[in-house]
């Protein structure tokens, strides 16, 4: 179906689940932790009821024997349950509640009547109620007549129970389920994106958390990230409709491919996910790419596969699902990528990281004119116990791999920032701003910017006082979240730079989308740089179009007073390497000695580049 009007879709035509409430899908889809809970009630009730008959009150009961085996009964089945809960399929669990059901109609006819037989009848409101969050919204209502049916017969087959008792115990139960029915409903909406009818990520998160919950070491969960290619494109060309109804198109044709107990849902703006508890990462393949495939000729999607590993939380696993997918766009789009898994690798990283291993050096950047130091760049060292103090080189990429970059990186930029607001705010008393490197990875990220915000909040440190540098990495220039979060930053007051331009994914594409305040040479230009009169024209072709942009500019591996005077000369003004100091734990100096004048006049890209980076 080609998107071919501008104009978003009707209410009409968003798919919603058939029957409304009626045939809603159970609020907790973790079959697992279903089969638990009821196992909790059943436990629960038998021995509340069991206990009633070993008071004096209930001494009067016709049948207490024969009660306290229907609670035998119940318990031993609980036993059962939450030894099996992992084994038990789904569709035991109706008759599992409507056997509940019998067993308290049995223990109301033994009851004798009276007092007794109400207090056991009251056990009915358990399973309706339950019932609302562990079946479709059609079974449970089933449940709820035949436990109103029966409870109704018991009670009026026994003694001493009248009319007026009956109508109070049934009511409440009636009120407890429409109660229980409408929180649901509530939630359900919380959770669900109105332009699909899909659950939206909150939802998904929740029914992640879920399964891994209720996994074991043997387990298997399979996540499944797909994003629509050139999302971006479809909305610039047809309208912001043109985008929602591919998102309409997606959703109608993937809802009936996702088998049951698995649960599809819109993940982002441009992006869906499935969660397949019980599943292993080569199902999760298979399922993208007939989700894939399926999609209309004229659309594609990329998709990532990753499977659970046991100690793996559900940030860990997401972030590992959107390294699947950037891999999948790498290759050239449209197409599925199965992550390798992590290894102990990744997990080391992040334990590190909660261990407190990781410490931030700060490396200054100077202003060669003159040798003040104009800021500092952060750069992580990991303390390892074993090997020592390791380089970044060492863990870094095995992280952007992995995902672990995500938590790392929030890690780095919250320490960064917080020794950074206690550092003068003064012209040549110290660094004027902080330099941190955002990865790819971590910009596309949907919270990064709000992570960001959080950091610079906490520490007291001004949004303007903070240059992010954004790593050559293999992140997606159309990205949703690149751009809103870039936009957001700017909002803020921060400042962005590229890192190590001319290498890697350095475009001039690039530089025009991402809208950067700042260019960083990258060091193996300036390494060309061997004496003062050399001629280096990739290094003056990078220094003339980054004033041609308004861009100010930094040359990172300086290494020499030559290059550093050459620098000068033809305009770069600014630099970080050896000749100005090394990365080292503290705060940096406030003077570097290496003067590489003569001074000429500032121009207007570099004004106040050495106090406050403004906008």
């Amino acid at each position: 179906m080609p998107v071919t009007s501008s104009a978003a879709p009707s209410p009409a035509a968003r798919p919603r689940p058939r029957g409304g409430r009626w045939n809603r899908p159970p609020a907790i889809s973790s079959l697992p932790a279903a089969w638990r809970l009821l196992a909790a009630l059943y436990s629960a009730v038998g021995l509340l009821v069991l206990a009633t008959t070993l008071l004096p009150a209930a001494s009067g009961a016709r049948l207490s024997w024969a009660v306290q085996l229907l609670d035998g009964v119940a318990v031993a089945a609980a036993v059962v349950m939450a030894l099996l809960a992992r084994r038990l399929p789904r569709r035991l669990l109706n008759p599992t509640i409507a056997f509940s059901t019998v067993l308290i109609t049995a223990a109301v006819l033994a009851s004798g009547g009276g007092s007794t037989a109400v207090a056991y009848a009251c056990a009915y409101l358990a399973g309706p109620i339950f019932c609302r969050f562990v079946v479709q919204g059609r079974d449970a209502n089933v449940q709820l007549a035949l436990t109103v049916v029966q409870g109704v017969l018991a009670l009026s087959l026994v003694p001493d129970v009248g009319f007026g008792e009956q109508v109070v115990l049934w009511g409440v139960l009636v009120i407890l389920c429409a109660a229980v029915d409408r929180l649901i409903g509530a939630l359900e909406e919380a959770e669900s994106d109105a332009l699909t009818g899909l659950p939206n990520r909150r939802g998904v998160e929740r029914v992640l958390r879920e399964a891994l919950a209720a996994a074991g070491p043997s387990d298997s969960v399979a996540l499944v990230l797909l994003e629509l290619d050139h999302f971006r494109a479809v909305n610039e060309n047809l309208g912001r409709g043109g985008g929602d109804r591919l998102l309409v198109v997606a959703a109608e044709t993937w809802r009936p491919l996702v088998p049951e107990g698995h649960v599809l849902g819109r993940f982002s703006g441009d992006g869906f996910a499935v969660v397949m508890p019980g599943a292993g990462v080569a199902a999760g393949t298979a399922l993208a790419e007939r989700l894939r495939t399926a999609l209309p000729r004229e659309f594609s999607c990329s998709a990532g596969s990753v499977g659970w590993e046991p100690g793996e939380s559900a940030s860990m696993l997401v972030s590992r699902a959107d390294a699947a997918v950037y891999a999948a766009k790498r290759e050239g789009r449209g197409r599925t990528h199965q992550h390798p898994g992590t290894g102990s690798s990744a997990r080391a990283i992040r334990e590190a990281v909660g261990r407190g291993e990781f410490v931030v050096h700060l490396q200054p950047i100077a202003d060669l004119r003159d040798g003040s130091v104009a800021g500092a760049e952060a750069l992580v060292r990991w303390q390892h116990p074993e090997r020592g103090l390791l380089p970044p080189a060492a863990f870094v990429p095995e992280a952007e791999r992995t995902g672990a970059i995500v938590e790392l990186g929030g890690w780095v930029l919250q320490e960064a920032c917080r020794q950074a607001a206690t550092w003068p705010a003064v012209p040549g008393r110290g660094p004027a701003y902080l330099s941190v490197n955002a990865s790819g990875r971590e910009l596309q990220q949907p919270d990064y910017s709000a992570r960001v915000e959080r950091a610079l909040r906490s520490s007291g440190l001004p949004p303007g006082r903070l240059l992010l540098e954004l790593v050559e990495s293999h992140y997606d220039n159309a990205s949703v979240h690149l751009g809103a979060n870039l936009h957001h930053l700017r909002t803020l007051g921060v400042t962005t730079a590229v890192d190590d331009f001319g290498v890697g994914y350095s475009s001039l594409d690039r530089l025009r989308r991402l809208g950067v305040d700042v260019l960083k040479i990258d060091r193996s230009f300036v390494a060309d740089i061997t004496c003062a009169d050399q001629e280096a024209p990739l290094v003056l072709a990078m220094v003339a179009m980054a004033d041609a942009l308004g861009l100010r500019v930094v040359a990172e591996g300086v290494e020499t007073f030559e290059q550093a005077r050459w620098l000068v000369r033809h305009g770069c003004c600014y630099g970080q390497g050896a000749l100005l100091g090394g990365a080292a734990a503290g705060q940096p100096p406030t003077a570097t000695g290496v003067v590489a004048g003569p001074v000429p006049p500032p121009r207007a890209r570099d004004r106040g580049f050495g106090t406050v980076i403004g906008p």
